[in-house]
């Protein structure tokens, strides 16, 4: 890949429309002319920052329109975050299928949007879904919670970097957001995102707000703290919520909301650009290697993180947890 720099924008603004042969380009261009393969990926990498038209006998290269503001994103593609394209054709695939509304995403639904993990992931935090596997599977994977506990947190800051790197460009922007969740007389769960200018949601803040007197320490902040003091805070919140509405809500959540660029021009234009990335499955596969690398799992087996990886990982899982959920959940009771 030629080294994309904010140079070059200047030099294909300057030769707009104008037929060039590929030795007039690189010279215009200030790039080493190549040859074969290599004379097509650099062309490639010259379309990444703009429209280019190509004529035929004789070949002429006509640069129809530049795109500046691509140039930010190129230069965030090096070995530590090679992974930042996918993660933002994957956001842009989710804000065209939502007529490019504002998303709003708990951590565990980021995991899947960006493919992180499979639907599995959710539940094996849900003691009911690993006993209805050992129940109609004959497996025991209790022990997947203890590791989902600490692949969450992996997985979770490195989603969290993705989206810095995103604010920072001006591809996204995020702001807190409130999710309210009630349960009806069938057993239902019923989600309920809350608009961020309404009474609902300064409610929702004083939840929270007296949560964190309750159950963190003075003058907390937003640091890390240790898994049992997050567990406490987690049970107050659910627990004012379900008084101070008198049940008519259980449980609260604060979910992130992601925002595409207002401007439709600029949303069409980094669309073209991701369009031209194919996924297949790479955030995924670095998934899955962080898990089987990882030090932080050292008290587990080979085998139980390739198990681990497989039921909850893998997007092609050998079934689905939620399926075998519902299979005992129907099941006749032994008389």
């Amino acid at each position: 890949m030629i080294k994309i720099t904010e140079e070059i924008i200047p030099k294909l603004e300057s030769i707009i429309g104008r037929p060039l042969s590929y030795i007039e380009l690189c010279r215009a261009l200030n790039l080493k002319p190549k040859t074969g393969d290599s004379k097509k990926k650099q062309l490639n990498d010259i379309q990444l920052c703009c429209t280019m038209e190509i004529q035929k006998r004789p070949t002429r290269y006509i640069i129809i329109e530049v795109y500046p503001f691509v140039v930010p994103l190129l230069q965030q593609l090096n070995a530590n975050n090679k992974f930042q394209l996918f993660f933002e054709k994957l956001i842009y695939n989710k804000f065209k299928a939502n007529s490019f509304q504002p998303l709003c995403l708990s951590n565990m639904e980021m995991l899947m949007l960006f493919e992180e993990t499979n639907e599995n992931f959710k539940y094996v935090f849900d003691p009911d879904a690993l006993e209805a596997v050992k129940e109609i599977k004959g497996e025991n994977l209790y022990y997947f919670t203890d590791i989902g506990r600490i692949v969450y947190k992996i997985l979770s800051r490195w989603t969290k970097r993705q989206l810095e790197r995103m604010n920072k460009r001006y591809v996204i922007s995020t702001k807190r957001g409130f999710r309210l969740i009630s349960k009806d007389s069938k057993g239902y769960y019923h989600k309920e995102n809350i608009k961020d200018d309404t009474e609902l949601f300064s409610w929702c803040m004083s939840i929270y707000a007296d949560a964190i007197k309750e159950a963190m320490p003075e003058g907390w902040a937003g640091e890390w703290v240790p898994e049992w003091q997050w567990l406490k805070f987690e049970g107050a919140v659910n627990r004012l919520v379900a008084e101070k509405s008198e049940g008519k809500y259980c449980r609260l959540k604060e979910v992130t909301v992601i925002i595409p660029p207002p401007d439709p021009w600029f949303r069409a234009r980094l669309i073209e650009q991701y369009n031209k990335i194919e996924l297949n499955s790479q955030t995924n596969t670095e998934s899955q290697r962080k898990i089987s690398s990882t030090t932080q799992l050292d008290e587990y087996t080979g085998a139980e993180r390739k198990k681990f990886i497989e039921y909850t990982i893998d997007l092609h899982p050998p079934f689905f947890f939620l399926e075998i959920l519902r299979q005992l959940q129907e099941k006749p009771a032994k008389d």
